[in-house]
């Protein structure tokens, strides 16, 4: 009996021990995808282009003036990503920083990221934890609502679903600010930690940039296939 006993408590402790490696693994790997986003992901600071005034050129005694040359940092139209060799599919996400004042008080500190409705639940990644509502649930009813957002749910206690923030948030001088309707909240969120960092406001990466008159450095998350890289682009 005693051989026995031997190899069935070997059995169960070599049981134990894969299915507590396979869960380590699991958690190590969302711990990944959360802190990047999804799957993959790459950072877009622009391309800087000169930007030329040739109302600068004349000519003054014999002296040329020469033309004012400024530069300026500039990015791809939000969907235009989805046309990149070897991308299957992406959603391009900006963040900014900011406050936000609501009847019951203000909030500092304030993290806005802002994302494409459209294209963001095909990419990004979630968990059911994260919250009591579905990511594509949430996608939809930022969709439906033109200056919607989502809100953490320590964010503006009190606040229901209906209720409005007026979120000012920093865009190079460029205002940016708009009266946003709570649509939808959240425990956790992709990119973000919520005993570490400011609260977080989710909403509609477009309505800023247009709001602000510029676009903003992107993080792009993307599935690719095997054209990606490839730069003969067969």
């Amino acid at each position: 009996a005693a051989p026995l006993l031997l190899l069935v408590i070997t059995a169960s402790l070599a049981t134990f021990t894969a299915s507590l490696a396979v869960t380590l693994d699991l958690q190590l790997l969302d711990t990944a995808h959360h802190d990047v986003g999804g799957v993959t992901a790459l950072v877009d600071e622009g391309v800087v282009a000169p930007d030329v005034d040739r109302a600068g050129v004349a000519a003054q005694d014999d002296v040329t003036v020469p033309a004012l040359v400024t530069s300026t940092t500039g990015h791809p139209e939000l969907d235009d990503y989805a046309r990149v060799w070897g991308m299957v599919r992406s959603s391009a996400t900006i963040e900014l920083n900011g406050t936000a004042v609501h009847e019951l008080g203000d909030i500092d500190g304030l993290r806005f990221l802002g994302v494409e409705p459209a294209t963001f639940t095909a990419v990004a990644f979630w968990r059911s934890d994260y919250g009591p509502t579905p990511l594509a649930e949430l996608m939809a009813r930022l969709a439906a609502t033109p200056n919607g957002i989502l809100v953490s749910t320590n964010t503006a206690r009190g606040l229901a679903l209906g209720d409005e923030l007026r979120l000012d948030r920093g865009a190079d001088a460029r205002s940016a600010d708009f009266s946003g309707v709570i649509v939808g909240r959240f425990d956790q969120f992709p990119l973000w930690y919520p005993d570490r960092e400011p609260p977080l406001v989710v909403g509609s990466a477009q309505l800023v940039e247009d709001l602000a008159g510029v676009t903003f450095d992107r993080r792009l998350l993307f599935e690719s296939d095997d054209r990606f890289g490839d730069v003969a682009r067969l």
